[in-house]
């Protein structure tokens, strides 16, 4: 293809998929977390955000450079051809995805219990709890993110967008209708259950 030809319309509308779900999903993301701001208040609200910044963090480790080694893999010259070694390909990916947040799972509790590493001594529920919901949404969420990155490399923009618009604000939303009866317990227990639901959504 010339550099002056235009963009395939399979490309335009990809695009166009992935930056209408991006936009939604930030909108009501920022909605949602002016909601769970006040029914939380700072103590709870301070425990919630280092929590989800943890979980990222740890998802980004699980990942161990899984997600771009997946993508030249099957998208470089030598990829395969069929749809079964492709998924086997995958299969191996989340596999090793897996094995990692096994490990770093056990590190983490490790930290936070019988070290008593990064919680803070003063917490707005027992620490018991807080560092059950850190591990629990942790390892979901390293579980939940490698299968929307093979969808995304499959061309399966439209699945993609549809986690950014509406799956991400629905972990917000069950947050705080959480917060509202249980507080920060119900925030961090309404957005495990909701990203548990997710992953087989995922795996679907």
């Amino acid at each position: 293809m010339s550099s002056g030809s235009p963009p395939p319309i399979q490309l335009k509308q990809g695009v166009l998929h992935l930056l209408s779900g991006s936009i939604l999903g930030r909108t009501l993301s920022f909605a949602l977390n002016l909601a769970l701001s006040r029914s939380l208040g700072p103590n709870g609200l301070g425990l919630f955000s280092l929590v989800l910044s943890t979980a990222q963090t740890f998802e980004l480790t699980a990942r161990g450079g899984v997600d771009y080694g997946l993508s030249c893999c099957l998208t470089g010259s030598e990829a395969p051809k069929t749809q079964a070694q492709r998924a086997v390909i995958a299969h191996e990916a989340l596999r090793i995805v897996q094995i990692f947040t096994f490990v770093l799972a056990i590190g983490l509790w490790i930290w936070v219990e019988p070290l008593e590493g990064l919680l803070p001594p003063s917490l707005p529920i027992s620490r018991n709890i807080a560092s059950l919901s850190l591990v629990a949404i942790a390892c979901l969420e390293a579980l939940g993110g490698l299968p929307w990155d093979i969808f995304l490399i499959a061309g399966q923009t439209k699945l993609v967008a549809l986690r950014q618009g509406a799956f991400a604000p629905t972990k917000l939303l069950a947050s705080w209708i959480g917060a509202l009866s249980g507080g920060v317990g119900g925030a961090l227990a309404g957005y495990a259950i909701s990203s548990a639901v997710q992953i087989g959504r995922a795996h679907v």
